[in-house]
Order: structure tokens, then C-alpha cells, then sequence
């Protein structure tokens, strides 16, 4: 089994941790950079209740979100504006696809980089870019609640426990550079924020179903979450001040 480098292995299993910033700092003058979002188009809703047998889960598709294109743009524009590197946009519209599907590993549970290594050559190659800049989701134990659950991308969250309900919109997010003529990894960044929900937009019922009013809400939220972890992502890489 190939073993996984030290970097996934720092910003994949532990908490809120940047690895590799400095490598980024020192990238030269009008380096050439291009974003890749990978985020998805699944809006993770899930309630936790007081018993495994009052806990629920629904991805609801929300492709007309068009969630990996504002990411990219926001990512784009956040770099664009730091003034030391200069954002070039992909070459081709399926470039999100030259990564493939994630590969876990068995004993770790923490994606493997290598299967990502010719996506960003890739794209780098097609785009001109010098890094590539790949944002993803992150996987973490319940980092809201401290439940025994398991939470990754973008969602909603719900969590009644006896007369108590709380609910929250939230955002995780793993952002890795690629050097584009290797392919390898060379930083990254692992974070996640949350929102709060007003009372008023609890979804009842077991199949977790969000009026089109409900899921408008939440886009708004959702987004205005993934600008300011994208920023703090960037800042914590050294990418942007």
C-alpha cells in the first residue's frame, strides 16, 4: 500500500491546520494560478436527535446553484486581488472532471493526493497556470455539536435533543496547491464555519423536504459562508494578506 505524504496526513486528520504556507509565500512574482472547485452539488442536510433512531440525512441536488462556478470566480477574484499572483482561468469546460473521483485511503480515511497529481498537471498544462489551487470538501467528526456524526461540504444541521432544537447552516472546506509541472502537493488548508438558522426555517418530518423559500435562504447563507472561508483559507496559505 502506498503510503500517504505528511501533508495529507496533517491537513486531512487533524483539526483546523495549514500546512505548507510558506512555500506559497515564496512563490515568485506574478506566479500564474488557476482555481478548481470540487465542492459539489449535494446540499447535505442531516438532524441529529436524541436516539440513533430519531437521526435523519437527505442530499438535496442543488446543481442550479451552479455552487463550483462561484467558487471558482470568488477564489479567483480573492487571489487576483492580493497582487502576487496572476489568476489565468481554466482551459476547458470539463476541467473539474481531470480529477476524477476521490480515493480514501483503507487505514486512514484521509483522501489520497496521488490520484489527484495528473488532474493538476492537467489542467495546469491546458491553462498555462504555474499552481493549481483545488478546493474541495473536508470530512470531520461533528466539530458543531460534538456528536458521534460525521460532517463534510455544505449543508444544513439540525440538532434537537429532548425540548432543545438548534439548527445551523455550515461550510467545510479543504483547500490544496498543486505545483503544476509535478503534479505534487505542496500546501494546504483544512477549516469550517457555520451560520446560524432562524427558527422559523426548522424542517419537520423525516424526509428532511426544504420549501423552495427555505432552500433560497439558505443559498444566501451558504455562499456568504464559503466567501469568508475562502478567504480565511487564502490567508492562512499566504496567498492573499
Amino acid at each position: 500500500m502506498r503510503f500517504l505524504p505528511v501533508l495529507l496526513l496533517i491537513v486531512l486528520l487533524s483539526g483546523c491546520a495549514t500546512v505548507g504556507s510558506e512555500k506559497v509565500m515564496s512563490q515568485p512574482q506574478n506566479t500564474k494560478v488557476v482555481a478548481v472547485s470540487l465542492i459539489g452539488n449535494q446540499l447535505k442536510i442531516r438532524h441529529v436527535g436524541t436516539t440513533i433512531f430519531s437521526n435523519a440525512k437527505h442530499d438535496l441536488d442543488v446543481t442550479n446553484w451552479n455552487i463550483d462556478q462561484q467558487i471558482e470566480d470568488d477564489a479567483s477574484n480573492l487571489i487576483q486581488s492580493g497582487g502576487k499572483f496572476v489568476v489565468v482561468k481554466p482551459a476547458s469546460a470539463d476541467h473539474r472532471g481531470k480529477f476524477g473521483v476521490p480515493v480514501k485511503s483503507l487505514w486512514s480515511g484521509a483522501i489520497d493526493l496521488e490520484h489527484m497529481k495528473e488532474g493538476a498537471q492537467s489542467v495546469a498544462r491546458a491553462s498555462g497556470a504555474d499552481l493549481v489551487f483545488v478546493i474541495r470538501e473536508a470530512e470531520y467528526g461533528d466539530p458543531f455539536f460534538g456528536t458521534n456524526q460525521e460532517f463534510s461540504g455544505y449543508g444544513i444541521y439540525q440538532r434537537s435533543i429532548f425540548f432543545s432544537n438548534k439548527a445551523i447552516n455550515f461550510v467545510t472546506m479543504n483547500v490544496i496547491v498543486f505545483d503544476g509541472k509535478t503534479g505534487e502537493s505542496i500546501a494546504g488548508t483544512r477549516q469550517f464555519i457555520k451560520g446560524a438558522r432562524e427558527a422559523s426555517d426548522w424542517i419537520a418530518g423525516e424526509d428532511l423536504i426544504v420549501s423552495k423559500e427555505n432552500e433560497a435562504k439558505t443559498k444566501t447563507n451558504i455562499f456568504l459562508l464559503v466567501q469568508d472561508l475562502l478567504k480565511k483559507s487564502l490567508i492562512e496559505l499566504k496567498a492573499i494578506n
